[in-house]
């Protein structure tokens, strides 16, 4: 009876670790499910007050959370965050001999995605919850930080692409001789240097929901689709299998990625002396031949086009201080310089203070 009881207690010790362990995982990784809890709330959130958020004139890389509740920004290379809800700052301690490199908002939840690099050209990846004051070091199955390892001094992050919804990263990484390198991190936290036909990477996004990776190769001159699976083999040994196929359109025109939606769908737009003149869009399950094509009213640089997470197109035109819905044509007016589009908002900075405007 002794034997039994300290097998059950060990048991239950051996499950609470694991359990613990796994709560830790899920909220150490940027998509954690408990926190989707957070999102549901949101639409209260916005109902609140929003209070114009005062920057400094040295503030850089200004950026607003998915619902406006928080606005981040850089001064004298301390990150700091202000609620506009009720104007709180907060600024988010970095490790020693580490310097923030990256930062930028979860598309569907107001967490951050922070990237420190440190001394020995690696990039860290941390997640900072404003709600809780909390920053977590990104870790793998096995409790190792999630670190990429860069070639050179000079080698940058220029963009990363993510899914919430599957828990899966893609990280660019800018080479000084203008060549790219994509990084791959899974659910579990395992990082790899994903093998492409050639090193020239443009625009890249990712769909949420199939979490593949879709990029422009400006090589050959395509919008690639990567896709990633894991098989077993006989002895039941895991091997992931990388696929990168071109997206097949139906004419031979030029074309430049814009970006993705939520629901997976592709924006591509065809280009007419450099710049956009009709915008392609639709999904990969589907041929490209039954892709809608909506033909803009002017050639649009493709910068100047954003595509929201919500599937919105709106056409930016900074010289007139409006942005116009490429569908509709329903025009809107703001004050200042330019930030943002978040839902159904314009962020700009306006007398160093971040404010909106409601899109019409």
């Amino acid at each position: 009876m002794n034997l039994l009881k300290k097998l059950l207690i060990w048991s239950i010790i051996a499950v609470l670790i694991e359990s613990g362990m796994l709560f830790y995982l899920d909220k150490a990784y940027s998509a954690a499910r408990s926190d989707y809890k957070e999102v549901k709330s949101t639409a209260k959130s916005e109902k609140k007050a929003y209070n114009e958020i005062k920057v400094p004139e040295n503030a850089e890389n200004i950026q607003v959370s998915y619902d406006g509740k928080y606005v981040s920004y850089c001064e004298d290379n301390v990150l700091k965050i202000a609620n506009s809800q009720d104007s709180k700052i907060q600024s988010i301690d970095i490790n020693s001999n580490s310097s923030i490199c990256y930062s930028r908002w979860l598309p569907d939840t107001n967490w951050l995605l922070i990237c420190e690099k440190d001394t020995k050209d690696r990039i860290n990846f941390y997640n900072y919850n404003p709600n809780k004051s909390s920053k977590n070091q990104l870790i793998d199955h096995d409790m190792k930080p999630l670190i990429i390892e860069l070639d050179n001094k000079s080698d940058k992050i220029e963009d990363i692409a993510l899914s919430t919804a599957n828990h899966v990263m893609y990280t660019k990484i800018l080479h000084k001789s203008g060549k790219s390198d994509i990084y791959g991190t899974n659910v579990m936290g395992q990082v790899e240097k994903i093998k492409t036909s050639n090193n020239k990477i443009g625009n890249i996004s990712m769909l949420n929901l199939a979490s593949n990776l879709i990029y422009e190769d400006k090589e050959e001159d395509e919008i690639k689709n990567l896709t990633q699976t894991v098989v077993k083999n006989k002895k039941g040994d895991e091997k992931k299998l990388t696929d990168i196929s071109s997206i097949d359109f139906d004419d031979d025109s030029r074309k430049v990625l814009l970006g993705t939606d939520t629901q997976d769908r592709i924006y591509a737009g065809i280009l007419e002396s450099g710049k956009v003149s009709q915008v392609i869009l639709g999904e990969l399950k589907d041929s490209t031949s039954p892709w809608k094509k909506l033909k803009l009213s002017a050639l649009t640089d493709k910068d100047n086009i954003v595509i929201t997470a919500q599937g919105n197109m709106y056409i930016k035109d900074k010289s007139q201080n409006s942005v116009k819905n490429a569908v509709t044509n329903a025009e809107t007016k703001y004050n200042g310089k330019f930030i943002e589009i978040q839902n159904k908002y314009i962020y700009s900075l306006y007398d160093n203070k971040v404010i909106r405007t409601e899109l019409k």
